[in-house]
């Protein structure tokens, strides 16, 4: 081999160090033997199978980055195809947290584990499990599911605790049932993809015929739909008795056939999730609506307060059936109608008195002013945190501000990333700084001017 040979041969190994400088990143040993295994040349058989290349990633402008779209501490490594991609996210310990699913069709995000090998390994196990799917929406063309040898996942078990691996290939022999409960639960107790194997859990849990109902299904029944209808497809105890006969002859079934929701199992494993973290509305939602159907309002209230100003990116509205008016989080929209009923809900509870400024913004904007209203306040929480010298509370308030209810146009985008850049800095985070640095040179290359 000539020194030129050699030479290349080596840099090409050294993707991850080469990733690691660019990105000021700490990869760990599965990302290492990811990027420098060559690992991402292949193709795998499921849906997202198509790496992006490290050489990709060392651009100025990697094509695989939407900016404005995608969250400024996220940088895209497995596509599918047409457009969307599962994410390595970027910690304030300048490591990757946790891999994200992130949606193209608009910018929704999941978290699908804690590392490449725990997402690839969900992916395999969404496509192997009985019943039925759950996609985020409608998919753009026929999904592709990953095969029991999918060389992505073979690269995966090298990174799995066996017992993982073990569980997965086991699902293919309970395939024949109808019922993924136990698989789950199997499944669950390996600490694997906990996010969305919980999400998983809770959507089966929450299975209703009438999950797939429109306002035409409906149309003939005197019930307006987005008052009162379209959660029929959340809560099917919602259905008034006098209309149950009627609802379940639309859909060619027995009237009890439509109390096939699990609320004790989808609560329980809600709590876990809303335990670990307060960003994802969608668990705290759940809960909330669990003590709602109890009559505890307060402590439901107290539920949609702690996850109110979380990421409307982020609350799976739709594969929950939970979603409204564009601008409007199902939080919002109990907590507005339990207030309305009871002023002074939330008066003794700590969790509503750190929200409560968060609470005023929203509940006094109208849904029209409401995304330019949140995105006022969460400046206005950036700059008091830069004037404290609290940089990591204004560095995620920026964040929050573009990816709350979202900006108007991208273009606005270049700015704020901007302050997300030397928020970051001062902070100390240097990978995210690196990452939203590369957003914004995307941003302004495809907007220039």
């Amino acid at each position: 081999m000539s020194d030129s040979a050699a030479a290349s041969t080596a840099r090409q190994r050294d993707w991850a160090d080469r990733l690691a400088d660019r990105y000021r990143v700490a990869f760990d040993a599965t990302l290492v033997d990811w990027f420098n295994g060559r690992q991402w040349q292949g193709q795998g058989s499921g849906e997202f199978c198509e790496p992006c290349s490290p050489a990709s990633l060392l651009e100025p402008c990697p094509a695989a980055i939407w900016p404005g779209m995608m969250p400024p501490d996220v940088l895209p490594v497995l596509g599918n195809r047409y457009g969307d991609w599962l994410c390595l996210r970027l910690g304030a310990d300048d490591r990757v947290a946790e891999i994200l699913h992130w949606y193209h069709g608009g910018g929704d995000w999941i978290p699908w584990g804690r590392t490449l090998a725990e997402a690839i390994a969900f992916q395999q196990i969404r496509d192997r499990l009985s019943g039925p799917e759950y996609r985020h929406s409608d998919p753009a063309e026929i999904v592709r599911r990953s095969a029991a040898d999918d060389p992505l996942f073979a690269w995966a078990r090298q990174h799995l605790p066996a017992m993982v691996t073990t569980r997965i290939d086991e699902l293919d022999a309970a395939a024949s049932g109808s019922d993924a409960k136990a698989s789950l639960d199997a499944l669950l107790a390996t600490d694997v993809a906990v996010v969305p194997l919980h999400a998983e859990a809770i959507l089966r849990a929450l299975e209703t015929p009438l999950r797939n109902a429109n306002r035409t299904l409906l149309a003939g029944l005197p019930v307006d739909w987005e008052t009162e209808a379209r959660l029929w497809r959340f809560d099917a105890d919602l259905i008034p008795e006098s209309q149950r006969e009627a609802v379940a002859g639309l859909l060619d079934l027995p009237a009890e056939a439509l109390n096939r929701q699990d609320w004790d199992r989808a609560e329980r494993l809600a709590r876990r999730v809303a335990a670990m973290r307060c960003d994802l509305a969608w668990a705290g939602s759940i809960v909330g609506w669990a003590e709602e159907r109890r009559g505890d309002r307060a402590a439901a209230a107290a539920a949609y307060c702690r996850v109110l100003p979380a990421s409307a990116f982020a609350d799976q509205s739709v594969r929950f059936r939970i979603h409204g008016h564009e601008q409007d989080k199902f939080a919002g929209e109990r907590l507005e109608s339990l207030l309305a009923a009871e002023p002074n809900l939330l008066d003794h509870d700590q969790a509503a008195c750190h929200h409560r400024d968060y609470w005023q913004c929203w509940s006094k904007s109208s849904p029209a002013e409401r995304p330019a209203a949140v995105a006022a306040y969460w400046a206005g929480q950036a700059d008091q945190a830069a004037a404290e010298g609290d940089w990591p509370a204004a560095y995620h308030a920026l964040v929050a501000q573009g990816w709350d209810l979202g900006l108007p146009s991208l273009v606005d985008y270049v700015p704020l990333l901007q302050q997300i850049v030397a928020a970051a800095q001062h902070a100390g985070y240097a990978a995210r700084a690196a990452v939203a640095t590369t957003h914004l040179q995307c941003l302004q290359q495809r907007f220039p001017g």
